[in-house]
């Protein structure tokens, strides 16, 4: 178990499975559009350079809303 407040991917990596390269990827495929990256060729430079590190945002800085949004409207545009 965990102690109180520990991140075990940082105190115990050893402990800790990695995540499925391939599987990371195409989430980063499918995710990408709701960053304003539709073209798939982009989507797969921004993957094979690892230029997606720089677009991550902490999650508390986020706007919840503003996202279902996009994706409510982006769901409208695939009917």
């Amino acid at each position: 178990p965990c102690g109180e407040g520990e991140d075990p991917y940082y105190s115990r990596r050893e402990d800790v499975m990695g995540p499925v390269k391939k599987h990371v990827d195409q989430a980063f495929f499918v995710m990408l559009p709701f960053y304003g990256i539709d073209k798939e060729p982009e989507r797969i430079k921004i993957i094979e350079t690892g230029a997606f590190h720089k677009m991550v945002k902490e999650l508390h800085a986020c706007n919840w809303k503003e996202l279902a949004e996009r994706m409510d409207r982006l769901d409208r545009k695939k009917l």
